[in-house]
């Protein structure tokens, strides 16, 4: 396995991460519990260390599974999380249909300490708002809160995953962005992650 460092961070990522959306949601199949289990172990067996999840991946599945079966690994693995999406409304989800969002303070300040819950960690490495709209993005207060969320992170930066909207639905970028926390965030001044 290859490993790149993320720009700006101390993170060393392997090139192949893996996706946990794909053991903890059934939206393309259901997958049995012990293949799940398996197929996780594998991954890290192979050298992949950096396991991308969500809140919303099965409604906390996604990371309440990393913590079951890889948890004994927290140090020798790079968790990254997505917030944003409100799965705590209890309105029932149509099919594939997209969750209200909030970005607000309260909102992201309880979804990390949950993701910090589900996840039986205290830090998290790659901390990610999913899917932010343009205007969402724009509001100070979300930088201004994940600022006040650092001690929360040991190695860390958080990311912006832009998505933007048309008539025929959704897209989001391949190119994610980050910043260090650490560093003073000017808005704008939002360098690259890719590594070269």
């Amino acid at each position: 396995m290859k490993f790149r460092k993320m720009p700006r961070t101390e993170l060393v990522l392997s090139e192949v991460g893996f996706g946990v959306w794909t053991v903890a949601t059934n939206w393309w199949g259901k997958i049995e519990d012990a293949d799940k289990k398996a197929l996780l172990e594998n991954a890290v067996e192979e050298g992949i260390n950096f396991f991308d999840t969500a809140d919303t991946y099965g409604d906390g599945l996604g990371e309440e599974i990393l913590a079951e079966v890889l948890g004994h690994k927290r140090n020798e693995i790079i968790i990254g999380t997505k917030f944003g999406y409100d799965i705590y409304d209890p309105t029932p989800r149509d099919g594939h249909k997209e969750r209200a969002q909030k970005f607000d303070k309260e909102f992201v300040k309880y979804a990390c300490e949950q993701s910090l819950r589900r996840l039986g960690t205290d830090y998290i490495d790659l901390y990610q708002a999913h899917n932010i709209k343009l205007a969402d993005l724009e509001k100070d207060e979300l930088f201004e809160t994940l600022e006040q969320l650092q001690p929360t992170w040991r190695k860390t930066s958080y990311s912006r995953h832009l998505s933007n909207s048309s008539s025929k639905g959704r897209y989001g970028t391949s190119e994610w962005r980050s910043v260090r926390i650490s560093g003073g965030l000017k808005k704008g001044n939002i360098p690259s992650s890719s590594a070269k």
